[in-house]
């Protein structure tokens, strides 16, 4: 077979067209913003002086993150319908409160001003339920 030397041109001229078709499709990767950050709800004592905390049956706890003033605190630990918890803050691991399905418990502790770990220490829901409580 013989190619014709003027369809080479239009080949060369269709193969150019297509790959400035192709690349103008490019450009450059679409950016996505990040997620935004929405921060945790913070608990803090209601108007009678107590810092209530929920345990909830999906091992979490409601709010994740607590604050109060310096001194003693006084804590109330609720529990949804089907889960046991207890409310265990500190290094010292010091036991406030704990009930169980549908009930609360209130419990005091002493303290000073820094950033302190609440737990629920019953076996499987440590992982879950992990907080913070500042204390100013």
């Amino acid at each position: 077979m013989t190619v014709r030397a003027a369809a080479r041109p239009r080949t060369r001229a269709l193969v150019l067209a297509a790959t400035v078709v192709l690349a103008a499709c490019g450009g450059e990767p679409e950016t996505v913003a990040p997620p935004v950050v929405v921060p945790a709800e913070v608990g803090t004592p209601d108007d009678d002086g107590v810092l209530r905390v929920v345990g909830t049956d999906t091992l979490q706890w409601e709010p994740v993150g607590l604050a109060a003033p310096a001194g003693e605190i006084r804590f109330e630990l609720r529990c949804e319908e089907r889960v046991n918890h207890n409310l265990v803050v500190g290094e010292d691991r010091a036991l406030v409160a704990e009930c169980g399905p549908g009930s609360s418990d209130t419990g005091t502790l002493t303290l000073e001003p820094g950033e302190y770990l609440y737990v629920c220490t019953i076996p499987g829901h440590e992982s879950s339920m992990r907080g913070t409580l500042r204390v100013e």
